[in-house]
C-alpha cells in the first residue's frame, strides 16, 4: 500500500505540475476597444483593456497579445514578458502590415528593466512622444532583449536606447522622424555579444546609431538615410565590432570636418568595416579628431564609396597611426581622387578596379 500510495502521490504531483505549466503558457489578451479590466484576459473574447492589467496578469515569461488599437500607456517590465503587437513577425521594411497596435505616450514607452531579462517586443508602432527623452522610446538595461518588427515614428527622443546589456537582438525595425536635439535612431552603450541587423533608420535629427563601449557586436544589413550626424559612430570600444553590408546615404549633412557616414574614435580597437555601400554622404569613413592613434586592427575594406564628398576616407586621429582602407571600390577604375590621396595616414592601395571585384574579394 505504501508503495502504491507513493506512486499515486507522485502521479498527482506530476499532473499538477503539468497543469501549472499549461496554465503558465496561456497568453493574456489585451484589446483597447472591446476589452475590460474586469476580465481574466485568457481569450480574445475575455480580453482586458489596459496594458497595465495585461502585465499584471501575465505569468513570468508569458505572452501578452495586444490587439490593433491605440494605447496611451507606458510599460515598465520587471519580469520577462513576450509583448506581441498586431503585426508581430511582420517586417515594417519589406512586408505589408495591417492595422497597428499603437503606443502613444511620452517616452520611454517601454522600459525593459531589472528582472525582465529575456523580454521580447515585436510588432508595435510607437509614435507621438513629444518629450525629448534621453532614455528613448524603448529603453533596456538588462540582457537578452529582443526588439523586432516595430515602427518607431515621429518621436523626439532616441528610438531605442540600451545600456549595459549583453546578447541583444535588434532586428527589422523602422525608426524614422526623430526630432529631438542630439537624439539618434539608436543609442547603444556598454553593449556586448549582440546583433543589430536589417533595420531602417531615416530622417534623423542627429545620428543613425551611436555605439559606445561595444564588444563582440555585429551591425549588419541596416539602411540609414538622411541624418545630420554620422550614420554609425563607434567609440570607446574594445571590439571586435563588425559593420557589414549596410547601406548608408545622405548622412553627416551638418558636414562635421572629422565625421562621415561611418565614424570611429581612435580608442576603438578592433573593428572591421566591410561590404558597405556608402553613397552621397559628407565623407564615407573617418577616424575622428580625438586623442590617440588609430589601431592596426582597424580595417576598412571591400566597401562601395559612391558620390561622397572628398576626402571620402579621413584619418584625423591626433596620435596618427596608419588606417587600412585598401581594397575598396571608389566608383572608378582609377581609384581614389587626388583629394582623397591628399589625406595623411590612410593606406588606399591597392584599390578595387571594378565593382564586381567586391564579390570576388568576399568569395576569396
Amino acid at each position: 500500500m505504501t508503495t502504491k500510495l507513493a506512486v499515486l502521490c507522485n502521479a498527482l504531483l506530476l499532473a499538477g505540475a503539468l497543469t501549472t505549466s499549461a496554465s503558465a503558457a496561456t497568453p493574456i489578451f489585451v484589446n483597447a476597444a472591446t476589452g475590460s479590466d474586469s476580465n481574466n484576459g485568457e481569450t480574445a473574447g475575455t480580453a482586458v483593456q489596459s496594458l497595465a492589467k495585461g502585465l499584471e496578469l501575465v505569468d513570468t515569461s508569458g505572452t501578452i497579445q495586444v490587439a490593433a488599437g491605440t494605447y496611451s500607456q507606458a510599460l515598465v517590465l520587471a519580469k520577462p514578458v513576450v509583448l506581441l503587437g498586431a503585426n508581430a513577425g511582420i517586417s515594417p521594411n519589406t512586408a505589408t502590415r495591417g492595422a497597428e497596435s499603437i503606443l502613444t505616450v511620452d517616452g520611454p514607452m517601454i522600459t525593459i528593466g531589472a528582472g525582465a531579462e529575456g523580454s521580447v517586443v515585436d510588432g508595435f508602432k510607437l509614435t507621438g512622444a513629444t518629450n525629448d527623452a534621453v532614455d528613448g522610446m524603448i529603453f533596456g538595461t538588462v540582457s537578452d532583449g529582443v526588439v523586432k518588427n516595430n515602427i518607431i515614428d515621429g518621436n523626439s527622443g532616441h528610438g531605442i536606447r540600451v545600456l549595459g546589456a549583453q546578447r541583444w537582438t535588434i532586428e527589422d525595425n523602422l525608426i524614422q522622424n526623430v526630432t529631438g536635439s542630439s537624439r539618434s535612431g539608436m543609442f547603444l552603450l556598454s553593449f556586448q555579444e549582440s546583433v543589430v541587423k536589417n533595420n531602417t533608420l531615416k530622417n534623423l535629427n542627429y545620428a543613425g546609431m551611436i555605439c559606445d563601449a561595444h564588444q563582440n557586436t555585429v551591425i549588419e544589413g541596416n539602411t540609414i538615410q538622411n541624418a545630420t550626424q554620422p550614420g554609425i559612430q563607434v567609440a570607446n570600444s574594445a571590439g571586435p565590432v563588425t559593420i557589414t553590408n549596410n547601406n548608408i546615404s545622405q548622412t553627416n549633412s551638418a558636414n562635421g570636418a572629422d565625421k562621415a557616414a561611418i565614424s570611429i574614435y581612435p580608442n576603438t580597437l578592433i573593428i572591421d568595416v566591410t561590404n558597405n555601400t556608402l553613397s552621397n554622404n559628407n565623407g564615407a569613413f573617418s577616424v575622428r579628431n580625438q586623442a590617440g592613434a588609430v589601431a592596426s586592427t582597424v580595417h576598412v575594406n571591400n566597401n562601395n564609396f559612391l558620390g561622397n564628398t572628398t576626402p571620402q576616407v579621413k584619418n584625423r586621429a591626433q596620435g596618427g597611426g596608419l588606417l587600412d582602407a585598401s581594397n575598396n571600390w571608389w566608383g572608378v577604375a582609377t581609384g581614389p581622387t587626388a583629394a582623397d590621396l591628399a589625406e595623411s595616414n590612410v593606406d588606399f592601395d591597392p584599390w578595387l578596379s571594378t565593382q564586381a571585384a567586391i564579390a570576388e574579394w568576399l568569395n576569396y
